[in-house]
C-alpha cells in the first residue's frame, strides 16, 4: 500500500473548509448496514443458528490480531446455513471454502459493523466525532453524520482537520496495511486504529500512529490525546514523514521495478 503524498501536500483547506471539517474525532468509511445479499436471509435462520451467529460476532468483536469465523462454521453449522442461504463451495485450488465465504463476506462485515457502532457511540458520548458515510445513523444521535464525502480532493482536507482519524478495519482484512491509514498518514493526520499486526512492519506504534485494544482503551486514549495536543501533534508528524520517505506510489514503483530486472 501507498499514498500520493505530493498530491494530499497541494491539499490545503481553505478557511471556510476547515470550519466545515473541523473535528476532535472523525471516521470515513461505510457502516455496513447496507442490505447485502445474505443479511437480508439473517431472519430467517432459526433460534439456535441465530444465537450461535450473535455470539461468534460478539466474540469477535473483542479480539483483535485473532480471528475465529471461520473456525467456528462447523459442518453441522454450515449444513444448516446452506439450506437458508446457498453458499459456492469452490472445489478448486481456491481457499474460498463455503465456510471462507460465510465467515469474510457475511461475518466479518456483522462484526465491522458492530464495532464501528459500539466505537461511535462510546466516543460521541464524551467527544465532537464526525462520521463521513453513505450510510444513515439514526441509531447514533450524537455523532455528526456528514454523509459522503469525496475521497481524492475532499477526504484530505478533512482528514487534515481532524485532530483524530479512526481506522477501523473491515475484519475479513486479515493481513496487510489498511489503505486508509496510508491516506490518513500521508495527509499528516493522527492515526488511532484497532490492531493490525502488519501495521507494525512497517510503523513504530506509539510513534507513527497509536493502535486501541478495546473501545474502553479506545475513549481513554482519545482523551489523553486531544489533551496531548504537542505530542498527537509529533506522532502525525512521524508518521507522515515515514509515508513521505518510504511508502509513496513513486517509491513502491521504484521498489517493483527493481525486483522485476
Amino acid at each position: 500500500m501507498a499514498a500520493d503524498t505530493e498530491k494530499y501536500d497541494e491539499l490545503c483547506p481553505s478557511e471556510d473548509e476547515q470550519a466545515k471539517y473541523r473535528a476532535d474525532v472523525a471516521m470515513i468509511g461505510s457502516m455496513y448496514r447496507e442490505k447485502y445479499a445474505y443479511f437480508s436471509k439473517y431472519t430467517d435462520f432459526d433460534d439456535y443458528l441465530r444465537g450461535y451467529l450473535d455470539g461468534m460476532v460478539r466474540v469477535q468483536e473483542q479480539l483483535y490480531g485473532l480471528d475465529i469465523l471461520e473456525s467456528m462454521l462447523t459442518p453441522k453449522v454450515m449444513e444448516k446455513i446452506q439450506r437458508t442461504v446457498p453458499i459456492a463451495d469452490n472445489t478448486g485450488d481456491s481457499y474460498d471454502t463455503a465456510a471462507w465465504n460465510f465467515a469474510n463476506y457475511y461475518l466479518a462485515m456483522r462484526v465491522t459493523a458492530n464495532e464501528r457502532e459500539h466505537l461511535l457511540q462510546k466516543l460521541s458520548e464524551q467527544y465532537d466525532v464526525v462520521l463521513y458515510t453513505t450510510s444513515e445513523t439514526p441509531q447514533l444521535p450524537r455523532v455528526h453524520n456528514m454523509g459522503s464525502v469525496e475521497y481524492y480532493k475532499e477526504a484530505p482536507k478533512a482528514i487534515k482537520c481532524a485532530r483524530i482519524n479512526l481506522n477501523v478495519t473491515l475484519r475479513s482484512i486479515h493481513t496487510g496495511i489498511p489503505q486508509r491509514v496510508m491516506d490518513i498518514m500521508g495527509c499528516g493526520g493522527f492515526v488511532l486504529s484497532n490492531y493490525q499486526a502488519d501495521m507494525c512492519d512497517e510503523f513504530v506504534a506509539g510513534q507513527d500512529f497509536v493502535y486501541y485494544e478495546s473501545i474502553a482503551d479506545a475513549k481513554e486514549k482519545v482523551g489523553y490525546f486531544l489533551g496531548h495536543e504537542d505530542e498527537r501533534k509529533q506522532i502525525a508528524l512521524r508518521g507522515y514523514r515515514k509515508v513521505k520517505e518510504k511508502h509513496t506510489y513513486r517509491k513502491k514503483i521504484e521498489e517493483m521495478l527493481v525486483k522485476i530486472r
